[in-house]
């Protein structure tokens, strides 16, 4: 039910006429807002886990959780969950578990289910528990399992929306797939090699692809299964040598992936797409790179590639359909970083820093600052700078800094600051401001009627689609995006309050933002 545009003022009931009293009642107007980021960031906690791996994530709802080890209690495992827009809580008291590993990861899936994984004296430990429950008190529920082999390092884990998961640890290069309910212990029979750097990623449909460097600089090769099935044969990716530890890899719920290194000869980024069981990867022409800490490819669900690499000088940024990933391209001068994450709109973040990584071992310390990019328009947004202090954005090859997103519009990232090893993050989303409008009693001849006018005014943004409107949980209309907007909800008691939640969905058809409200 779309309400006409027309003023309210200027309608009455078409079964009644006479005289026409009208008694307002106004509230606050309300507006899209822009991205912004949260600024100051906010603090977590003081942290002697540096930010690898995959020990941050946020889900399509706004919720997010982080992994890492506690500096005031060494050793001691905490979790930081947040809700859209709210505070970090901690939800894993102090010596609940420990562990020396630096292995900690974390998902948390649009069910605002949560899954954690560690190592623990050669053991596994996970952790489950949901968003709604922690957020009302409740608890984790953490079990050891015993996997055969040692556990020195996890080196991926991906989780998604139906519960399953898989992990990557070597060496051995060993991974594991979890059901929703217990991890296989299975693939220890499987070779893969020495399995150097080995990445592994899940879809919604339990797809499940593999890839990972024989030795230290390749050849790359890979697998694939599905969480009820058993690992393909073993093949090649590609034959060249690949510079270490340089892949990466990224898989859509369609079964579409993309990958990209660095050549090992020619220093050069390549980048390879695949489906699922199709019976090769299809490698791209090379891009010139200096530096593999760039070199990023990643996938949306509508196909749409996003990929990063640094050429000496500039931050280089490249989009396209899936058959053409590399088709159009822009640049961030005198800029070093990478995109750190891409909504289903083909709009992604680049997080940047002021340094690049130093020689082999040690810290390099820069600030850090995020652009969006809107791969429609290959347009970059203003550069908004989260620290204002140098902070740890390198160490040993591993960047120190991540990104999260969803397609809800929510942006986060996340950091440590050197100083006193606190982790921040700075939050952004497209929020919904204010909402103006007017309750009106029209008085006729022989009866009269309470109309809730609500009157939306809506800031320029071309990823939005349309409204949905709801009173008390109940959907009552939906409306366009244009200049001016209204929505007449009739037949009212007088002063009687209502629950309203206006939606913005985006041209994705996500929801990316919503408030709530109570009128009169």
């Amino acid at each position: 039910m779309s309400a006409p545009m027309t003023s309210c003022l200027s309608r009455t009931r078409p079964f009644v006429c006479g005289f026409l009293c009208l008694f307002l009642i106004w509230f606050k107007a309300y507006a899209v807002d822009p991205i912004s980021w949260q600024l100051p960031p906010q603090d977590i906690s003081v942290a002697d886990q540096p930010l690898m791996r995959d020990n941050f994530d946020m889900n399509n709802l706004g919720q997010a959780a982080v992994i890492y080890r506690d500096n005031v209690s060494p050793n001691d495992i905490k979790i930081a969950i947040k809700d859209k827009g709210g505070a970090w809580m901690q939800t894993l008291p102090a010596g609940n578990t420990t562990s020396t590993s630096m292995s900690l990861n974390i998902g948390i899936n649009n069910q605002g289910n949560l899954l954690a994984v560690w190592s623990k004296s050669n053991d596994l430990y996970y952790a489950t528990a949901n968003f709604d429950d922690l957020m009302l008190g409740g608890s984790w529920t953490i079990t050891p399992v015993t996997i055969t082999g040692s556990i020195n390092v996890i080196q991926s884990f991906d989780f998604n929306n139906a519960g399953e998961a898989i992990i990557f640890r070597s060496p051995p290069g060993t991974p594991h797939v979890f059901n929703g309910t217990s991890w296989d212990n299975t693939d220890n029979a499987i070779t893969f090699g020495t399995a150097h750097r080995p990445t592994a990623a899940i879809n919604n449909s339990g797809q499940i692809i593999a890839i990972w460097a024989d030795g230290d600089t390749g050849p790359l090769r890979y697998r694939t299964r599905t969480v009820g099935g058993s690992w393909s044969a073993e093949e090649t990716l590609t034959s060249a040598n690949i510079s270490t530890s340089s892949q990466t890899l990224s898989l859509n719920n369609s079964g579409q992936a993309v990958a990209s290194w660095v050549d090992d000869t020619s220093g050069n980024m390549r980048i390879a797409t695949f489906t699922f069981g199709d019976a090769s990867w299809t490698v791209l022409s090379e891009a010139s790179t200096v530096n593999k800490y760039s070199v990023r490819a990643l996938i949306n669900d509508n196909g749409r590639i996003a990929s990063s690499w640094y050429d000496g000088s500039d931050l280089q940024a490249r989009t396209g359909p899936f058959a053409t990933p590399l088709a159009n391209g822009t640049q961030l001068s005198t800029k070093f970083g990478y995109v750190g994450a891409l909504r289903d709109d083909g709009i992604a973040v680049f997080v940047l820093t002021t340094s690049a990584p130093g020689t082999g071992y040690g810290v390099t310390y820069g600030r850090i600052s995020a652009v969006t990019f809107d791969a429609s328009d290959l347009s970059f947004s203003a550069e908004t700078l989260l620290s204002v202090v140098d902070v740890e954005v390198f160490f040993s090859k591993t960047f120190f800094f991540k990104a999260a997103t969803n397609n809800r519009g929510d942006w986060l990232v996340l950091w440590m600051r050197n100083s006193d090893q606190m982790l921040k993050t700075s939050y952004s989303s497209p929020t919904i401001l204010s909402v103006s409008g007017k309750q009106i009693t029209a008085r006729y001849a022989t009866c009269k009627e309470h109309i809730n006018c609500l009157y939306l005014s809506v800031s320029t943004n071309e990823n939005l689609s349309f409204f949905r409107i709801y009173r008390d949980d109940h959907l009552i209309g939906t409306f366009g995006v244009s200049e001016v907007l209204e929505f007449d909800d009739r037949e009212r008691k007088k002063e009687l309050p209502h629950r309203y939640t206006i939606e913005a969905i985006n041209q994705g058809g996500s929801v990316c933002a919503t408030t709530t409200f109570v009128f009169p």
